[in-house]
């Protein structure tokens, strides 16, 4: 499948999705304003543990752990395959629009690459009575928090 979108005149990003038989989303080829940009997606156990990237500028490995809490409807506080400066397209990810999408909360976000230090972003999160994440504190940044409007 491919996709292109338009953010403004000069930001457009072209893609092609590639999927597996589990309908999770594999691969993207994309030029995003005018770069060449690879990822390579890998899941364990329903979870999207690594993404590869690879683009003309450099390549670098994202790796994620999990906890056993189920994934909020939108868990994106630490996704951005699609480099948007608006996040839109990594909401419509995290909301199954390209797939399906990681079963469990994001415990830890590894970054290393050519060149670049790596780094940890640590998820602190909170459950309800029930057992649905409605607070995730990623250590680099904003508080998220969740409410649930349904059973």
């Amino acid at each position: 499948m491919w996709c292109t979108f338009v953010r403004n005149p000069w930001c457009t990003f072209v893609g092609i999705f590639t999927y597996n038989s589990s309908n999770q989303l594999v691969a993207i080829n994309s030029v995003d304003s005018g770069y060449k940009i690879e990822r390579e997606l890998i899941y364990e156990n329903g979870n999207l543990v690594k993404v590869n990237w690879k683009s003309s500028w450099a390549t670098w490995t994202e790796a994620f752990t999990f906890t056993n809490d189920k994934a909020p409807l939108y868990n994106s506080a630490y996704l951005n395959l699609f480099g948007s400066t608006d996040g839109s397209e990594n909401l419509l990810y995290s909301q199954g629009h390209f797939g399906v999408t990681s079963k469990n909360m994001v415990k830890s976000l590894t970054i290393s690459g050519e060149n670049n230090p790596t780094k940890t972003i640590y998820y602190e999160s909170s459950v309800d009575q029930k057992g649905n994440i409605i607070e995730v504190i990623p250590s680099n940044t904003e508080i998220y928090r969740y409410n649930y409007q349904c059973n």
